[in-house]
């Protein structure tokens, strides 16, 4: 399992080729949320780019979305 874990750290490091767009999955490990609420939440979630049928954060994004919704309490 721990194998498992350091994978998945790996599709985070931003300077890694391919790791600037994450999967939903990946988002959703990333963000620390259920992988359901980014599909239930399209348009109050974070921004993402769909390509046909696959959906794609950026890193970016993402950490955006968070600097948006930081609280001071």
């Amino acid at each position: 399992m721990a194998q498992q874990k350091e994978r998945s750290d790996k599709a985070f490091d931003e300077t890694q080729p391919g790791s600037i767009y994450l999967t939903r999955p990946q988002a959703a490990s990333y963000l620390n949320v259920p992988p359901h609420w980014l599909a239930n939440n399209t348009k109050i979630g974070p921004r993402f780019i769909k390509i046909g049928g696959l959906v794609r954060y950026s890193v970016a994004a993402l950490d955006a979305y968070m600097a948006a919704h930081e609280c001071r309490q």
